[in-house]
């Protein structure tokens, strides 16, 4: 094989070669270089809870706060509202795994309330369908993502409904 003669060929068999392997290390190469998250988080699911119930973080603890209902509702509406409570998790982010505790349970933890950790890792909704018909997971593929320093980590989380109904309410302080 005459490699001037093919010299063109070779090289437009080559790029595409290149950039494959260019997109494979920029894609893991940051994973290996990067710490994990290590900080557990808080969140609530069922976020159909009374409109005028609002938890919150303050001076690092979680705190529920009850609004004055709006006078234009009617009773039975006031009523049903006093019904529903969210359900609280504690997500461990070594073990990738969510257990549900009590409001009781979350108010003893240190929190911090910021969007991102003190680890620099925030909580994303994302999907996980893929590209149809390729690792396609449904028409609800929502997913929890970890993101920060150029890498993201699929969480557990535990949902109660279909349509990702999870709300960060902190970070686990040691």
């Amino acid at each position: 094989m005459n490699f001037r003669k093919n010299a063109s060929l070779l090289v437009g068999l080559a790029i595409p070669l290149v950039l494959i392997i260019a997109v494979i290390v920029s894609i893991y190469i940051p994973r290996l270089t990067n710490k994990p998250p290590h900080y557990n988080f808080l969140y609530t699911s069922n976020n159909y809870y009374p409109s005028n119930v609002r938890f919150k973080v303050q001076q690092g603890k979680l705190i529920r706060e009850e609004l004055p209902l709006d006078p234009s509702y009617p009773q039975p509406i006031k009523d049903s509202l006093a019904i529903t409570e969210p359900t609280f998790f504690l997500h461990d982010v070594t073990r990738n795994e969510s257990r549900e505790i009590s409001f009781a349970e979350a108010q003893q933890l240190k929190l911090d309330p910021n969007r991102e950790s003190p680890d620099g890792y925030s909580l994303q909704q994302g999907s996980n369908n893929g590209v149809f018909p390729f690792f396609y997971n449904g028409p609800y593929g929502v997913s929890w993502f970890l993101t920060g320093h150029t890498t993201s980590h699929k969480m557990n989380v535990k949902q109660t409904t279909d349509y990702g109904g999870v709300e960060l309410l902190g970070w686990v302080i040691p």
